[in-house]
């Protein structure tokens, strides 16, 4: 098995994540993130503004809405939208999915 990347591994000692950008849609590569997140154990929730369930689970509008403290965001949204989001959260960004930043591609704090 590959060695997960120090920055990575770190992210992932946390319990409680977002996945933004979830979709209805099941076959979405954010659905996928957000289920295999679910399924290794991890208390994960779907935040879409437009949807109110996402693969049987209540959707959350917003980071805002959601109960608690997370520990992670993970972010497969409109370029429009991520900006917004990374400043709000400590968020993992899989490099590909909005125009390079400085950041992509790693954990920031």
């Amino acid at each position: 098995m590959a060695r997960v990347p120090d920055l990575i591994a770190e992210f992932l000692r946390g319990k409680r994540f977002a996945v933004a950008g979830v979709s209805r849609e099941p076959m979405q590569a954010a659905n996928a993130v957000y289920r295999k997140l679910r399924d290794s154990g991890f208390e994960v929730f779907p935040v879409n503004p437009r949807a109110s369930e996402v693969e049987g689970t209540a959707c959350y509008p917003d980071l805002r809405s959601i109960p608690g403290t997370l520990d992670g965001v993970l972010v497969a949204t409109h370029p429009s939208v991520s900006v917004e989001l990374v400043r709000l959260q400590r968020t993992w960004r899989r490099p590909g999915v909005v125009p390079p930043l400085p950041w992509s591609g790693q954990c920031l704090k």
